[in-house]
C-alpha cells in the first residue's frame, strides 16, 4: 500500500495501455510493464477508469485505475461490471489547468476519502486552506476590477472609497504584559504568574474606613410652621398680578406662601 501510494503521488502524466507512459515516474512505468495482470482483465480495468472516454487517463482516472488494479490483486473485491457513482471523477473537469494539488483537492476530496487512502484531517486541512486561498484571490481580483472601472469612467468618488477600503490597516489590541520591572513577558507560564500578583495588590488590601455618619448629619434648624397671615397671602396675589416672579430662596417666606396656594387652587 505504501508503494501504490507512492506510485499515486508522483504520476502526473498520461497513461496508455499499451504501457506508453508519457511524463510519468520511471517506477509507474515499470508497474505497467511488470503488471501479472491478463489483457483482458487490465483491458476492462481501463475502460471503468476512462471516464472521459478519450483514450488516456489523467491524474484522477489513472487513481481509480490504480486502486482497482490493487484491490482485484488483494482479492478484497472483483472488478465491477460499472464504476459507482460515487467513485467517479468530475467529468466536465478541465485538464491541465491549474496546480496539481488544486485539482486533486478541491475535485477529487471525497473520492480519494471512500478509497481510504487519503487521511481526512489532511484533505480537510489543505482544502480549507485552499478555499480560503481562492477566495482571496476571487476578492482582490474584483477589487482591482472596480477600481480599473471606477478610473476609467472617472469616478473620483467610488475610486477614493475603493483605495481606502483596499489600503486601510485594521488596528488590533496589542496584548503586552510586563512584569514589575516593566520588561515585556512572553512565556505563558511568567504571564500567568504575572496576573495571579496582579490581582492579588487589588483584590487583597484593607477596606478603607468608613466615615462616621453620625458627624455628616446637619442639625436641627429653625422653620415655621405656621399658617400664612391673610396680609401675607394678599402681598403674593400682589406681586404675582405685576409680573413679579418671588424668588425661591427668599427670606420672608414668599415660596411658602406661592406653593401653599397653588397647592389650594388645584
Amino acid at each position: 500500500m505504501k508503494c501504490f501510494n507512492h506510485l499515486m503521488m508522483v504520476t502526473v502524466g498520461h497513461v496508455d495501455i499499451s504501457g506508453a507512459v508519457q511524463g510519468a515516474h520511471e517506477q509507474v512505468v515499470n508497474f505497467f510493464k511488470k503488471s501479472k495482470l491478463d489483457r483482458e482483465k487490465l483491458s476492462k480495468i481501463w475502460a471503468l477508469s476512462d471516464v472521459n472516454e478519450d483514450g488516456y487517463l489523467d491524474f484522477a482516472e489513472f487513481s481509480i485505475a490504480m486502486h482497482l488494479v490493487v484491490l482485484y490483486v488483494k482479492g478484497s473485491v472483483d472488478i465491477p461490471e460499472k464504476l459507482p457513482i460515487s467513485a467517479r471523477p468530475p467529468v466536465t473537469a478541465p485538464r491541465n489547468s491549474g496546480s496539481f494539488s488544486s485539482y486533486i483537492f478541491f475535485n477529487m476530496a471525497e473520492r480519494l476519502y471512500i478509497f481510504y487512502w487519503c487521511d481526512p484531517d489532511q484533505v480537510f486541512r489543505r482544502s480549507a486552506m485552499k478555499a480560503a486561498q481562492r477566495d482571496r484571490n476571487h476578492y482582490w481580483s474584483d477589487m482591482a476590477l472596480r477600481i480599473e472601472t471606477a478610473a476609467r469612467l472617472d469616478d473620483n468618488r467610488k475610486l477614493f472609497l475603493f483605495l481606502h477600503k483596499a489600503t486601510i490597516t485594521r488596528e488590533t489590541i496589542s496584548e503586552m504584559i510586563r512584569d514589575s520591572n516593566g520588561v515585556p513577558v512572553k512565556s505563558i507560564k511568567d504571564r500567568l504568574i504575572r496576573w495571579k500578583e496582579f490581582f492579588e495588590i487589588k483584590l487583597n488590601h484593607e477596606a478603607p474606613v468608613a466615615p462616621d455618619i453620625a458627624d455628616t448629619v446637619a442639625g436641627p434648624y429653625v422653620c415655621n410652621c405656621e399658617s400664612p397671615t391673610e396680609e401675607e397671602i394678599i402681598s403674593v396675589i400682589n406681586k404675582l398680578k405685576a409680573n413679579k416672579a418671588p424668588r425661591r430662596w427668599s427670606s420672608d417666606r414668599t415660596h411658602q406662601m406661592l406653593s401653599i396656594i397653588l397647592h389650594s387652587v388645584s
